[in-house]
């Protein structure tokens, strides 16, 4: 049963790039934001194949988990990137994310947003 596994564990490899190949087409093709996919998924997935990866290099020492574990984590990165890059880059308005950047870094005090800080405490609206 060992050598069947043994003999078999390649196909992990053709089944994840067979499971990747659908979704990275479409980010690669899409005409507008991922907004259906779940980024902190990505993320998740992202955390777990690396660690996976981290484990076969230094604990098993397992060449066939390692190459295995190394292809599946390159296209979680490839998947992660394309997600980011669709949602924040390609599809996002010109300047907009600058825009986000200096404001989340107090860099330009002169764009207004309509965040009230956590401390502010609003007055209630009563009926007159």
């Amino acid at each position: 049963m060992a050598e069947l596994m043994k003999a078999l564990y390649p196909l992990v490899v053709v089944i994840s790039i067979i499971g990747y190949l659908p979704q990275i087409q479409k980010l690669m093709f899409a005409t507008r934001r991922a907004q259906n996919v779940s980024l902190s998924s990505w993320a998740l997935w992202l955390v777990s194949g690396t660690l996976s990866l981290g484990y076969g290099v230094y604990v098993l020492e397992d060449l066939m988990f390692i190459l295995t574990s190394a292809l599946g984590a390159l296209f979680i990165y490839i998947t992660f990137g394309l997600i980011v890059y669709n949602n924040y880059i390609r599809f996002e308005k010109p300047g907009h994310l600058r825009a986000k950047f200096r404001l989340l870094f107090g860099l330009d005090k002169r764009i207004k947003t309509s965040v009230t800080p956590a401390r502010q405490v609003l007055p209630l609206k009563t009926k007159a």
